[in-house]
């Protein structure tokens, strides 16, 4: 059919351009509701990502600790959406 299925997992590592990629798949996570794999390069764009996030049905862990996020340079995320917002 030439159709793919939507994802259940998307990986965003983009160098500093997470927010706009997040911006791009709006209609992706909000309709099918993928786990969001993320790293995210400064404070600033983790409370934009965060916000973007969380305004599309979803929660957000860090995964590595302040220490690790200094020696890394960045964050790693993993979103998930709420339950409430899967249906």
């Amino acid at each position: 059919s030439g159709r793919h299925p939507p994802p259940a997992i998307v990986k965003i590592d983009v160098e500093g351009a997470e927010a706009r990629v997040l911006q791009g798949a709006a209609q992706t996570l909000t309709t099918h509701k993928p786990v969001v794999l993320a790293e995210i390069h400064s404070d600033a764009l983790m409370a934009e990502c965060r916000a973007l996030l969380e305004g599309f049905g979803y929660e957000v862990e860090v995964m590595l600790d302040e220490a690790e996020r200094r020696q890394e340079g960045a964050a790693h995320i993993i979103a998930r959406a709420l339950p409430e917002a899967r249906r």
